[in-house]
């Protein structure tokens, strides 16, 4: 009997990660007014690397941002979508850097990081 229980405790553990995340968990709502791919190159030495990237338009509370994140998606559909902050820290008096998790419908996340800043 303790094997059982040692065993459904073991296997608990790694099948935890398969839960969907909760959506009251993600409490910001963003809304995407516009996404496009962009390509990032960089020169490295004596390599040259490229990466693609979604970049997004968007509304939160009123201001407008440009996010911007790596992804196997090709374009993200404008429309609300529930987020939350996973990275939110301070550089100094004026500057900051702020990552959102996107929580999408099938339970799917991805994180876009705070590139851009309008009123």
């Amino acid at each position: 009997m303790r094997k059982i229980i040692l065993f459904a405790l073991l296997l608990a553990g790694p099948l935890a990660g398969f839960a969907k995340p909760n959506p009251a968990d993600y409490p910001v709502t963003i809304h995407v007014q516009s996404a496009k791919l962009i390509y990032n190159y960089h020169a490295g030495s004596s390599v040259f690397h490229a990466n693609e990237v979604l970049r997004l338009e968007a509304a939160i509370g009123g201001k407008k941002y440009e996010l911007e994140g790596d992804t196997d998606l090709n374009i993200l559909k404008p429309g609300d979508y529930k987020a939350r902050i996973t990275k939110d820290e301070p550089v100094g008096d004026y500057e900051y850097q702020r990552t959102y998790e996107f929580l999408f419908s099938d339970g799917q996340t991805l994180k876009f990081r705070v590139v851009g800043e309008s009123d």
